[in-house]
């Protein structure tokens, strides 16, 4: 893989009825949670002296258990994310969905297309933004403490391809970060980037976008009250 910086987004034309299943991760892909992130890393790094912005780059994407032994080996990661488990439950400040994303899983459930969510964070975590963004929760949704080794280790996608019955060749993803996307190529997943985060260049990627209303665009679709009923 080549790093990269885009100064702008590549719109590329994507073919969804080519993919068997859709895998999306949660965080900075279907709902904006950064503020309650940022609120809640704050205090942490504020209580072991650890620099922010350092912080949330290294664990953007990612379990923070599996990052914290890198960040300060003296910890007990178990316990320091337990800890923020806990805190990132009791806090929905901020969270709003990615534009265009009701509307294109409202679209994506009617047409019945299979789709599942493959996210770091933990079930109650995950639960409480979903809810907070009025986002449905799907049947296959495959959180942090459900696999062994996070992001971006390909366990998670290669998870969640099996629950959809598929094998991850046939299943296109939606990551916002490099340590999801490098997970999803290593599964052999293509991949769609959602914001500007990513820096990795790769075949596989498909397509680029800020938010989802260009896909949708592209789709045919434009903005319905009905995801509004739907949620």
């Amino acid at each position: 893989m080549q790093l990269k910086t885009y100064q702008s987004l590549e719109l590329d034309m994507i073919d969804l009825n080519s993919y068997r299943a859709i895998i999306f991760d949660l965080d900075g892909t279907l709902v904006d949670s950064s503020i309650a992130i940022t609120e809640v890393t704050r205090r942490w790094c504020e209580k072991h002296q650890l620099d922010l912005n350092h912080v949330l780059t290294v664990c953007h994407g990612s379990r923070f258990v599996d990052q914290v032994p890198h960040l300060a080996p003296e910890l007990d990661a178990k316990r320091e994310a337990a800890e923020l488990d806990a805190q990132e439950g009791m806090t929905a400040t901020g969270i709003v969905e990615i534009p265009g994303a009701r509307e294109l899983l409202y679209q994506l459930t009617r047409s019945g297309v299979n789709w599942g969510i493959a996210t770091s964070g933990i079930h109650p975590v995950a639960t409480l933004r979903l809810n907070t963004a009025k986002l449905p929760i799907p049947k296959v949704f495959v959180t942090g403490e459900q696999v062994s080794r996070g992001k971006p280790d390909p366990e998670h996608f290669v998870t969640t391809a099996t629950y959809l019955q598929q094998i991850p060749e046939h299943c296109l993803v939606f990551e916002d970060s490099n340590n999801g996307v490098q997970g999803a190529l290593q599964a052999g997943c293509d991949v769609v980037v959602i914001g500007n985060q990513v820096t990795l260049d790769h075949p596989r990627i498909r397509a680029r976008f800020d938010n989802y209303w260009p896909l949708l665009k592209q789709l045919g679709i434009k903005n319905s009250k009905k995801v509004e009923e739907a949620s």
